[in-house]
């Protein structure tokens, strides 16, 4: 099945397409992005895409890294684990609010597609 997954040109939380789009694309569906303006080059939020610390703007305009660790701010799910996750589905409509719900929606939308009529 086709599905056209609608992203901002720009500045968007790249876990929110890349993990539907990884288990969209694994259950064999093929997905096609639609950007707000024609022709549009979707672009992820930079700061997310090269690990700057938010609220560092001196760290930023250097491109300093930040060190990934253990340090956990707040539960997300996992590939693994939705424990922590929160999807809300009433009957065909499906909704998640934070990037660590990705993969619980990304389940919930492929059970969706496979549940419908063809």
């Amino acid at each position: 099945m086709r599905v056209l997954m609608p992203v901002p040109d720009r500045d968007f939380d790249v876990t929110e397409v890349a993990v539907p789009w990884r288990l969209l694309t694994d259950a064999g569906h093929r997905v096609v992005f639609a950007t707000e303006h024609a022709g549009t080059r979707p672009a992820g939020d930079p700061r997310l895409l090269r690990g700057v610390l938010f609220g560092q703007l001196g760290a930023a305009e250097e491109g300093t890294q930040f060190a990934r660790g253990p340090r956990v701010f707040a539960a997300r799910g996992t590939a693994t684990d939705n424990t922590p996750a929160f999807v809300v589905q009433d009957g065909s409509y499906l909704s998640a609010r934070r990037p660590g719900d990705a993969y619980l929606f990304a389940r919930r939308f492929c059970a969706l597609l496979e549940a419908a009529p063809h």
